[in-house]
């Protein structure tokens, strides 16, 4: 596979994603005519991107290869497992996606469904979906032309996995594959601040399946079309689509390159041969922004933290523990860097070190480990200048320093593929019965129900009044006036009906997790409203409808 077939694919993915959102916003919802409009569409650009770029020369050979084996291996094992059956419970295998994978899931089945786009957030009431939704569409489309959930979900992942190896490739050789792949810190990977970028970042955060292969691509193009005066990668105007793509998959790469856009056309003084590139991607990245951020309302998540997540660790048990000789290896990098005089080079070195060194004292959501988000990104833009130091070294002890730093990610690289047998989100039979009952059920009325994060009514799609507090909260959210009414309204007090009018909850789910959270629970819907449905999952009572 080589760039033309990568950059054919990516722009054929976003623009299949980008035009079925903009129609959907027309017609007001996502329809099975759509996303077949769509992929259609995708093909048809993406055959005119492989049509216009030149094939490329460069093949990987020895180390760089058994790098990308290594890492062909994981993204399969993680990407293949990611959805899986067995005795009737549905796993995934990676820990970090325990949290995150059933809210995608909602997003998936919500689009998939026909909510009315632009969106509301279907796990929370009456605000407007504020989240760059472009990897979730994408599933959703495919969701509705009859691919099944986890052989889109898989599909997607081992894909995106295979464009992000070759983005790595070129990038920084099979250092770069390494460096990402086994990237992390000392100890259990839940308790460290830097934790594997591939299983918590890649594996996780969806957007990233668009907009790390589209960042990296777009980065290379540039370093050798602005900083080192050579042709790009994939013309000009190929660059601009897939630059004004990316606010729709994933906002904090958008910004990032951008920046490193604005840098080097300034510093190298060719803003006027990028104008081309810039007004592509105008467009599509101005209406991506304005949509992903409710036209700039969405709230700010800027915050000033000093110390990132060290709080009370020491300064060097912090470094060590996460990131091991890295810091070393890079302040080496820095020197070699200086000396050589390459200004592509020292031009993507030193702005990744200012915007990382920022990050350790402003923090872009509530959660500081959010900021990993961008880090990822100026640790990729680093490992060029890591790679030239360390070609200088004989191969015994450059073996020994990639073995000191890249050790502790590969434990849990290895303990990840191979140490456990998965974490359950839900039981089948139980997801199935639901989303059969919830036909009565228009997709766009929110339904009550005990706040978790993997609650088979969001599972199948349908708006909650709130969904999981930690979900809400990682997203600026301040939930709790809402909660205090959902609570009010769960235990049947005697005030359960202005709260539930001011919630805009039309039904009610009473089950196991209901009846755990408010035992004491008077439920006096049971004897004035109507019940819309009932099984062994518990019942659903329509509070719209006197009995």
């Amino acid at each position: 596979m080589g760039v033309r077939v990568e950059a054919g694919l990516l722009v054929g993915i976003g623009s299949a994603t980008f035009l079925a959102t903009f129609l959907a916003l027309v017609f007001g919802v996502l329809t099975p005519a759509i996303s077949g409009l769509g992929l259609i569409a995708g093909a048809i650009g993406g055959g005119l991107v492989w049509r216009a770029t030149a094939p490329s020369q460069a093949r990987p050979q020895g180390a760089d290869l058994a790098a990308a084996a290594l890492f062909g291996v994981v993204a399969l094992r993680q990407f293949l497992w990611l959805l899986v059956e067995r005795d009737g419970q549905v796993l995934t295998w990676d820990y970090f996606n325990y949290g995150d994978l059933p809210l995608h899931i909602t997003y998936i089945r919500f689009f998939a469904n026909g909510a009315p786009f632009w969106p509301e957030n279907p796990v929370f009431t009456s605000t407007r979906l504020q989240y760059p939704i472009g990897i979730d569409v994408f599933q959703a489309m495919l969701l509705q032309l009859g691919v099944p959930l986890a052989a889109g979900l898989a599909l997607v992942g081992v894909l995106a996995s295979a464009l992000t190896a070759l983005g790595l490739l070129r990038w920084a050789g099979g250092l770069a594959l390494l460096a990402f792949l086994l990237s992390g810190g000392l100890g259990e990977p839940q308790g460290l601040a830097w934790k594997n970028l591939f299983l918590a970042l890649f594996v996780t955060q969806r957007g990233f399946l668009f907009a790390m292969p589209a960042g990296l691509l777009l980065l290379a193009s540039w370093r050798r079309r602005v900083l080192r005066g050579e042709g790009g990668l994939v013309p000009g105007w190929v660059e601009g689509v897939l630059w004004g793509l990316l606010p729709l998959f994933h906002l904090h790469t958008f910004l990032l390159v951008s920046l490193l856009f604005a840098l080097w056309t300034l510093t190298e003084g060719r803003l006027r041969e990028a104008r081309g590139t810039l007004l592509v991607a105008l467009v599509p990245a101005t209406l991506g922004v304005l949509a992903v951020t409710d036209f700039f309302r969405a709230a700010s998540l800027l915050g000033w933290q000093p110390g990132w997540t060290i709080g009370d660790e020491g300064l060097v048990t912090f470094f060590f523990r996460n990131f091991t000789i890295y810091p070393a290896l890079l302040a080496w990098a820095a020197l070699a860097a200086a000396r050589s005089r390459d200004r592509a080079l020292v031009l993507t070195l030193v702005p990744a070190l200012a915007v990382w060194a920022a990050l350790f004292f402003v923090k872009l959501a509530p959660w500081a480990w959010d900021n990993t988000k961008v880090m990822v990104w100026c640790y990729l833009l680093t490992l060029p200048a890591v790679g030239h130091a360390l070609a200088g070294v004989p191969a015994r002890a450059r073996a020994g320093l990639l073995v000191l730093w890249l050790l502790p990610g590969s434990v849990s690289v290895a303990n990840a593929t191979v140490g456990h047998q998965g974490y359950v989100l839900y039981e089948r039979r139980e997801v199935e019965a639901v989303c059969e009952a919830l036909r009565v059920a228009p997709i766009g009325e929110r339904i009550a129900v005990a706040p978790t994060f993997n609650h088979p009514v969001a599972l199948c799609g349908h708006p909650l009044v709130a969904g999981y507090g930690g979900h809400l909260w990682t997203y600026g959210i301040e939930p709790r006036a809402v909660e205090e009414k959902l609570a009010r309204l769960m235990d049947g007090r005697p005030d359960w009906e202005r709260a539930a009018s001011e919630l805009r909850a039309r039904f009610l789910f009473w089950g196991q997790r209901e009846a755990e959270a408010h035992p004491g629970s008077l439920r006096p819907w049971e004897t004035s409203r109507r019940l819309a449905a009932e099984g062994a999952w518990g019942r659903l009572y329509d509070l719209a409808s006197a009995k």
